[in-house]
């Protein structure tokens, strides 16, 4: 029997979790402490596999209905749902792990050895003020020439011509330890 929102709302929490079905392998699993949670069970490989759909009522029913659609059309296409999300998880990290002012920073942290320590203070004023403002929140993969050019001509616009010289060189070479980096960690 399908699952209703009368039904999941009066789910109470027992003394050992328990599972309402709502058919195709899916179901809501209720903690002793009251928690609720989307599931899905299907078989991949050979295998019995079960995926999280969500949290309820964050996720409520259509919307794992809908999430179990998903996972049923990457079975069809034989592809397991689990690894499926664990890959979009894992891009989404290094999407947000590679945004150009976190790669700027950390590799300022790692030349603060052998810079001065006012040369250092001075490269991070000088891309606070006109880099990250500009390019800082993009991932780094997105930034093309053409976007960090368009970044430097305002600095040279103020007549800050050393300035903009300066500062071209500092995303080249970010961007260029960056690149390699990333292609390590993707060998690994």
């Amino acid at each position: 029997m399908a699952l209703t929102d009368t039904r999941i709302c009066n789910a109470k929490p027992s003394a050992k979790a328990y599972k309402l079905s709502d058919g195709g392998g899916m179901y809501l699993l209720v903690k002793p402490d009251g928690a609720r949670y989307w599931r899905l069970d299907y078989r991949y490989a050979g295998k019995r596999r079960t995926l999280a759909l969500g949290v309820y009522p964050i996720v409520t029913l259509s919307d794992a209905r809908e999430r179990r659609q998903e996972a049923r059309r990457l079975l069809a296409e034989n592809i397991d749902p689990g690894t499926a999300k664990k890959a979009a998880k894992k891009a989404s990290r290094l999407a947000t792990a590679t945004i150009f002012e976190a790669v700027a920073r950390e590799w300022l942290a790692n030349q603060r050895h052998r810079l001065a320590p006012r040369y250092w203070a001075l490269l991070l004023a000088r891309l606070e003020a006109d880099i990250f403002p500009q390019i800082g929140s993009r991932p780094i993969v997105e930034i093309d020439a053409p976007e960090l050019l368009e970044a430097l001509r305002k600095v040279q616009k103020r007549g800050a011509i050393e300035t903009t010289r300066r500062l071209r060189q500092t995303p080249s070479e970010t961007k260029v330890c960056t690149a390699i980096d990333l292609r390590a960690a993707a060998a690994t």
